[in-house]
Formats: C-alpha cells, structure tokens, sequence
C-alpha cells in the first residue's frame, strides 16, 4: 500500500522496529534460512519433530524481522532434503503475502454500500424477517402437536385401507342420521331415499340427530350457553396386573368423585343438558365411567358384582369403547379402562385457567396408589397441550443453558459484546421466519415436538458462520492492521472468502436436510424442510446483517479514532505518520485480544521472570508434548497416516455391522420422557384403545351409539329389561298383619337364625329360616331376596324388614305363618274371631268443664288369622328397585270401645 511520497508503509507488527520500505526478497530469505540451517548440520539429529515446527515460529532477534527454524530437522522423521524444503516455506513471511492478497481483493458493491450507512443497512436487512417471524408468531401462535399421527406412512397400503374405513365410517353414520331424520326409523327410510334426501337439500331443512344435540349443547336450562370440551382417565396397573378388580374399581369412583367435587366443578365447568334425565344429582352430566356398573346398591347396602357377569354384559352390548385390546370378557380381565369427562363451558380460556389451577393439580397429587400399583393417567386435548407446553418450558431451559455457552465461548472468541449479540441474534431469528415458512406456505396448524430440536442444530450451524467470516476478518486485520483505511479491505476480503465458503456449506447443509422430503413418514419431511429453510435463512442473515454489524462496530467504536465525527464523517488519517498508525494498530489489537494475548504470551512472561531450571523444566515438558500438537499436526498425519487409516475403516466397520442389528420398535415414537404422564397417556390412547378419544357424552349416548352400530351390522339386539314394577297396592287393614308385627317377626327371626350374630342373614341362615316356617305355604325364595333386598354377603334386619311387608302385600299368608310359629309359638289353625260391633258416636266435648283423658286402651291379643288359602308353590317376588320406597305399611286395627 503506498502512503505519501510513494514510501511503502510498514505493517503494525513492525512499528516498534526500523526497518527498510521493502520486505527482504524471498530468494535471500530462503538463503538465510538454508544457511542457519547447513550450520547446525553437525548437531545431533534425535529431536522430535515437534521441535522443528516450534522452533519455526520464533523470530531471531539479531535479523532483520525475518523468521527462520530455530530447531533441528530430525533425520529419523523426515530425510534432509524435505526438511530443508519445510524450512524454505516456513520462512517466508506469511503476513506479507496475505497483505497483499488483502489489497488486491475485488471490491464488493454490497461493502460499499455498507460502508457509506451501516445502521441503514443493518435496519433494512433485518427488519422484513423480523416482521414476518412476529407477524407468524401473532397471529398464528405455535401449537404443538402431542399425537404421533405424523409419524404414520400415509402412503401405505394399510394406511390407505384405515383412510377408506374411516372415510366409509362417516358416511355410513350420515347416512344412518339421514334415514332416522327422513323416516323417523331405520326400517322406514332406504339408501336411494336417503340418498335423494341429501341431493334435494333436505337436510337443510329438517335438522338431524346430531345438529338437534348440539342446539341441545348450544343452550341449556341454566341458560348457560356451552362448548363442548372434555379429559380422559385411563387406570393401569405399574405391576402389569387385571384392572377390572373390586380395588381399582374403588380407587376409580373414589377419584371420580373428589373430582366432581372440585371447586368450581359443579357451578362452571361441568356439562348441564336440557334433557334432566341424564343429569345427577348435582345438575352436571355425571363421569362418562363403567366403575358404577361394577357396584350394585340394595336396602341393605353397596357391594361389588360379579365381574365376569359386568364385562360380558359390556361385550354383549358391544361397548368396547371403554376398555383396551387386551380387554377379555370371558375371563373378566384387562390392562386398562377409562373415564371420560364432558365439560361444558362457555370460554375456553376459563376452563384452561381452571384446568391448570385445579384440575392438574389435583391429579397430580391423587394419581397413584403405590401400595395397591395403581396409576391413573390424565389427559385430553387441553391437558395434553398444557403438558407438552411445561415439557418445553423444560427444554427450554437446556436450550438456555446450551445457548448460554455459546454466548460465553463467542464473546470470548470476538472479544466484543455487541459483536457476540448480533451473530446470536441472527441465529434465533432464523426460527420464527421458518415457522412463517411452515404455518403459511405449508398452511400445516400444529408444530412437532422434533421442530424444537432444529434450535440445537441452527445453533451449531449459525455459530459456525459466524466464526468463519470474523476470522476471516481477523485475519485480513492481523495483516493490514486494525486502522480506519483498512476497513473496506478487510470486509471486501472476509465478504468474498468466507461468503463463498459458507454458501457451499450452508447449501450442502440444506440440500442434505431436504432429502428427508424422500422419507414417507411425514414428521420426517416436514422437520427436513423446517431446517433447510432455517439454514437458508441463516445464511441470508450472515451475509447482510453480519457484516453491517460489523462494520458498524468497527467505524461507530473500534476505529471511530480514524474517523470524524465519531465514525458519521469520513477518514481523518491522510496526514498522520506511519508510526502514529502502526502505533493505533497495535494498540487496538491489543485492547481487542489482550486476554488471548495474555494466554499465549504466557509462556514468555514465565521466561522472562524465572530461572533457567524453571526454564529447562517447561521446555521438557514441552518437548513431551510436541510429538502430537495443533502445531505438529500435519506431521503427524504425514507419519502415522497408514495407521489412522487402519483405525477409520476399522471404526467404520464394526459401527456399520452393529447398525445392521439394530431393529424397529414397531411402536410409536415417544416425544416425552418414558415415564412421564403425557408419554404414558399417549401411549394407552393411540396403540390400546379403538380410538384415541370418546366421542360420547354419557353412558347412555355410548350405549346408543353401540347398539346403533350393531344393528347396522346386523347383530339383533336383545330387548331392554322390563322397567321395575311399581310397588303393590296398599293391604287390607282388615284380617293382615301389622308393621308391628313384622317388626316382632324380624327380631324373632334374627334371634334365632342369625348364628354368627353379626347383623346379615346370609343365604344359609335364610334357607333355614323358610324351612322351619313353611307350612302349606312359601315364603320367597333366597335367590330373589338377596338380589333385590340383600347382597352377597347377606341381607341386614332393615332390608328384612322391607322385604316381609313387600311379601306380605302380595300375598301376606306365610308372613302369618311364619309370625304364629315364631312370636306366637304355634301353627295358624284357629279361625278368625267375629268382627266386633261399630262402637257408638262418642258424645260432643262439653264447653264448661274439662273432659278427663280417657283411659288406655286395655291390651288384646292378636286376632285370629283368617281361614288358609291355596297358596301357589312357586311364589316369587316382583324386582324392587333400591331406589323406590317401600309400599306403605298398614296402621294397627283401632282398639274396640270400651
């Protein structure tokens, strides 16, 4: 570069020297270099090679500024002549031929550009992706997408078969709707009716089944407009046992329950109907649940049913919904069943609140049982979207951390804050403009799990051009000096250099993420086309924002000294000496990297303050390790290339034979942790069950919805059972027996019968209890009894009680009979005595003086019971619902008159 008056200046690693206008010609410095080298011919030739390539980068102090090999050649390693040929190239003064190459560098228009307005360029070049990544992000926020329905080949042949199922599926269940709403039942309506219906329109004028639910759903008789949301509970096992058992029943209402009583469960969020008859007792739709089925409830209590008995009542009613594939009814068992929970709420942003504040909680806290093994996974859209959002939330903070590494390893390798936040900056926003990519060009509504983990390796990538073009940078500043003058040279050369590299790289890196467009599994492509364009995007950023900040950092703060103005003007060094800028150079240099600097110098700082035994003994140890060095390297491949080659293709070849053993999961791909409880519910909902959700409100619309399905394939339904009789009409006050006589007969037959005295008359005490009673008469069997008044267990003297006055109702002779021989001690064989005469009006109360209380009825036997009747062996009890009251008991005759 010629200065004033034609003088060559000299670089800044020479201010402190005097030295001659022209570096020595290369021809005497290859001649030096020989020389000192034949001169030290003679010494001992069993120095290591990292010796030689150490002793290349000192500088004699005696030369003129021309570096030679301090060292030795070692004619072990390498022959004589290429030891001289190695010391011919190092000698050759690097920085000057890279100067040059600086200089003579093609101008870009871009850095002319930027030179002129580098915060105008900085602005324009990144103000259009950071408006499109915040529009996207806006308006289309990111909802992540935690089913594993991306994952499965959409172009396989059994893919292409479940489409056509699900597809025939929802035209069959139209069709259905249409011939219920054209017919008013399925005999009457037909598919060309139908299908004429539909063409005609007139479905939109006779709404359907399913349209008058949701006006249902839309408007109920709170007056409380609704929408229709719902969770899951799936109870498993940890141990691998049968969940249809009478604990995780117990466990399953129990939990059902406490949910139901939640703050807040009953009074906004549960789903309220118009139709009271599928509401509970507290206005809500109760838990879509089978556990109630599995519960029986008498007069004398609770008790668990006969399991077998419930689940092949399930199957016969083809209401699988609710429980897995290993579900078997013949034997009762299964791996898991769940419960479904309609909400009905008019905002959703009020029941996520309550979800999150309540809901989770709770479950989280009441989940699991350890001793009994019982684990109840939660979930539903809402629910899951929330886990996976805390499960990001999670991420993030190894992303944090990660990218906190980043930020400290590239502030140390800049040495600039403000340089270290711009090269980030651009890698961070290469995320949100992908996203923009992916919501609007791809239109696609939810993000994978796997698109998060493009962060880590836009990362890696971005950190990567960034340290490519400031060290290409650096370097075209370490030889034509950190000044003012030099400032459009050093961006057109790291521009022109690293720009080229960093394109072939970003392009091979794009190309090769987009051949994942050839994978049939679709999460695959999408997450390829996700990073390319991330890359793409980066790329873009490196090679206009960059270097804009850059340039803006040198002029604006490091150089701003060259400048007028504080960098707005333009140059003011014309006039100012060589050494006065090799003096400024320098000393940015050293501002910028004084705390490398210090690292590297700090072997000559030991030098100059100790010893020569400290000496000796660093350059021992130094000789130890320059065999294998950054700065023997070459040498080093150049020596044991054979053998590193040997262990490369051995490396790859066991690599290669254990991946050929490696087998497919045939399971869906887990986007959580293992045992987290997203990852579980996922894992049940999508692989276990019939479908990942259902679709029915109550157990009565999935009862109906069952059966609707098995009449269209043919299955004929079994009639429903008989509605429950009502209770018997009130008994004949004249000639029965009595509540009070009931009541004696009760405690007469638990005195004697009750042989363990534990309260409960089981079926043998009962059975002993009839045989001892019968006469020409029966009393109802023990099978009836027990199943409408009893339990397995037994039936207690209240139920007893009830069951006796019911008997006694329908046909009260053998509750006489068995009252006579019980209370009374003997067989029922007098005739009934006369009916006593109507007593007489008794006289008007007089006004004036007291009437006396009169007196107390004088105690009488029982009457006489009525003359026997046939009675039919075969009697038996109508069902008597636990629900209904039972029938009235009769008053006690009135005493006669005195």
């Amino acid at each position: 570069r010629e200065g004033e008056g034609g003088a060559r200046r000299a670089p800044p690693w020479r201010a402190d020297r005097d030295r001659a206008p022209e570096p020595a010609p290369v021809q005497e410095m290859t001649t030096n270099a020989i020389d000192d080298a034949d001169a030290d011919a003679d010494a001992p030739a069993m120095e290591t090679m990292g010796d030689c390539a150490e002793g290349a980068l000192e500088r004699d102090g005696d030369d003129d500024g021309v570096p030679v090999l301090a060292g030795r050649a070692s004619s072990r390693l390498l022959p004589r002549e290429e030891a001289k040929n190695l010391e011919r190239m190092l000698s050759t003064d690097m920085r000057d031929m890279l100067a040059k190459e600086v200089w003579a560098c093609r101008q870009s228009t871009f850095i002319k550009v930027t030179m002129r307005a580098p915060v105008l360029v900085m602005i324009l070049s990144i103000i259009f992706w950071v408006a499109v990544g915040a529009y996207a992000l806006v308006r289309k926020p990111p909802v992540v997408e935690t089913d594993v329905a991306g994952f499965s080949i959409r172009d396989h042949p059994t893919a292409r078969i479940r489409d056509a199922i699900t597809s025939a599926e929802s035209e069959s269940e139209l069709n259905w709707d249409a011939m219920l709403t054209a017919g008013e039942s399925a005999s009457v309506g037909t598919i060309p009716y139908v299908t004429n219906w539909l063409d005609s329109g007139g479905y939109l004028t006779l709404p359907s089944a399913a349209q008058k639910r949701r006006r249902l759903h839309s408007y109920v008789s709170t007056q409380r407009p609704s929408q229709y949301f719902s969770f899951q509970l799936v109870y498993t096992s940890t141990r691998g046992e049968n969940v249809l058992r009478e604990e995780v029943m117990n466990f399953a209402s129990d939990l059902e329950k406490k949910i139901t009583q939640l703050p807040g469960y009953a009074e906004t969020m549960c789903l309220q109907l118009a139709n009271t008859d599928y509401l509970g007792s507290n206005g809500c739709t109760p838990p879509n649940s089978i556990a109630p089925l599995f519960f029986a409830t008498t007069v004398s209590g609770t008790y668990y049913r006969d399991t077998v008995d419930v689940t092949m009542n399930l199957a016969s009613k083809g209401l699988y919904i609710y429980l897995d594939k290993d579900f078997n009814a013949g034997n009762g068992t299964a791996s898991s069943f769940r419960t479904g929970f309609p909400i009905g709420q008019p905002s959703k942003t009020e029941w996520q609140n309550w979800m999150k504040s309540t809901l989770v909680p709770f479950l989280q806290d009441n989940a699991i049982d350890g001793s009994s093994g019982i684990r109840c996974l939660f979930g539903g859209k809402e629910i899951t979207q929330y886990e996976a959002d805390l499960a990001i939330l999670h991420d993030a903070k190894l992303i944090f951390v990660g990218l906190s590494l980043v930020v400290l390893y590239t502030y140390v390798h800049t040495g600039s804050m403000f340089i270290t936040i711009a090269g980030i900056f651009e890698i961070i926003l290469s995320f949100p403009v992908a996203y923009a990519f992916y919501a609007y060009v791809l239109r696609l509504k939810s993000i994978s799990v796997m698109q998060f983990l493009a962060i880590f390796i836009i990362l890696g990538i971005g950190v990567d051009d960034v340290f490519v073009f400031y060290d290409f940078f650096e370097d075209a500043s370490r030889a034509v000096g950190v000044r003012g003058d030099t400032l459009e040279a050093r961006l057109n050369y790291a521009y022109d250099h690293a720009g080229r590299a960093m394109l072939v790289t970003s392009m091979t890196s794009a190309a090769a993420f987009a051949a994942n467009l050839a994978s049939a599994i679709p999460a695959v492509q999408i997450f390829g086309v996700f990073i390319a364009v991330m890359v793409l995007v980066n790329y873009f950023l490196v090679v206009t924002w960059f270097p804009a900040c850059l340039c803006a950092y040198e002029r604006y703060w490091r150089v701003s000294e060259d400048f007028s103005y504080c960098g707005l003007g333009g140059l003011k060094t014309k006039h100012l000496p060589a050494a006065e800028m090799d003096a400024r150079a320098a000393r940015r240099a050293e501002s910028c990297f004084s705390c490398v600097k210090r690292v590297v110098c700090f072997g000559q700082k030991v030098e100059k303050e100790k010893d020569q035994n400290i000496i000796s003994i660093l350059a021992a140890r130094k000789k130890k390790r320059s065999i294998f060095s950054w700065r023997t390297y070459g040498a080093f491949l150049d020596v044991f290339k054979y053998v590193l080659l040997v262990i490369c293709l051995g490396s790859i070849a066991l690599t290669g034979y254990f991946s050929t053993k490696t087998e497919a999961s045939g399971q869906p791909p887990e986007l959580f942790a293992a045992d987290s409880n997203q990852q579980l519910f996922l894992k049940w909902t999508e692989s276990q069950f019939e479908s990942e959700k259902i679709s029915c409100t109550n157990f009565a619309e999935c009862q109906q919805q069952a059966g609707t399905v098995l009449q269209q394939n043919g299955v004929q339904l079994s009639p429903p059972p008989p509605s429950p009789s009502p209770p018997p009409p009130p008994r004949s006050q004249v000639g029965t027996i009595t509540s009070s006589q009931i009541d004696q007969l009760a405690d007469a037959v638990y005195n004697r019968f009750d042989a363990d005295a534990n309260g409960w008359l089981d079926t043998n005490e009962y059975n002993n209890f009839v045989a001892a009673v019968t006469t020409t008469t029966s009393l109802p069997p023990a099978t009836v009894v027990m199943s409408a008044y009893g339990t397995p267990q037994g039936i207690t003297k209240p139920a007893f009680v009830v069951a006796l006055d019911t008997a006694a109702g329908v046909n009260d002779a053998p509750v006489l009979d068995a009252y006579w021989l019980l209370v009374l001690g003997t067989a029922r064989t007098r005739p009934p005595p006369p009916s006593p005469p109507p007593s007489p009006p008794p006289p008007p109360p007089s006004l004036t003086a007291p009437t006396s209380p009169p007196p107390a009825p004088p105690t009488l036997s029982p009457p006489p019971p009525p003359p026997l009747s046939p009675v039919t062996p075969g009697f038996s009890l109508p069902p008597s619902p636990s629900q209904q009251p039972p029938p009235p008991r009769s008053p006690p005759p009135p005493p006669p008159p005195p």
